[in-house]
């Protein structure tokens, strides 16, 4: 079984492998950032852009053949980590700006709605 799979289509030999292996450094990287930093550092447009940009990955791998699970995991992860940045991002700065915040999170909101719909 081993041995099959080291020479399928989805193998380590295979970018099919290796680029989502790599890919999982942006969910990490999230992952990290939250577990360890304030939310203070968090670019909010990064975050929003990595939740458009995994998104459509995730429906990518799940529509490509061979199916690529890796692809598809390391995605759906990194659109969770990123939308738990954007909340934290917006918890922080409506904590600590509460009079320009709400402009601030209606901006982003318009920028994702725009993105979404290209």
């Amino acid at each position: 079984a081993m041995a099959a799979w080291l020479s399928s289509a989805t193998g380590p030999m295979t970018t099919h492998f290796w680029g989502p292996v790599a890919n999982w450094g942006l969910s990490l990287s999230a992952i990290y950032d939250a577990s360890t930093k304030g939310p203070e550092i968090i670019n909010e447009r990064m975050s929003a852009t990595q939740v458009v940009y995994s998104g459509l990955f995730v429906r990518f791998a799940w529509c490509v053949q061979p199916r690529n699970y890796i692809l598809f995991t390391c995605h759906t992860a990194n659109v969770a980590a990123q939308t738990n940045q954007l909340r934290r991002w917006a918890d922080y700065k409506l904590e600590t700006d509460p009079v320009n915040a709400p402009a601030q999170l209606q901006n982003l909101g318009m920028l994702a709605g725009g993105a979404g719909t290209a």
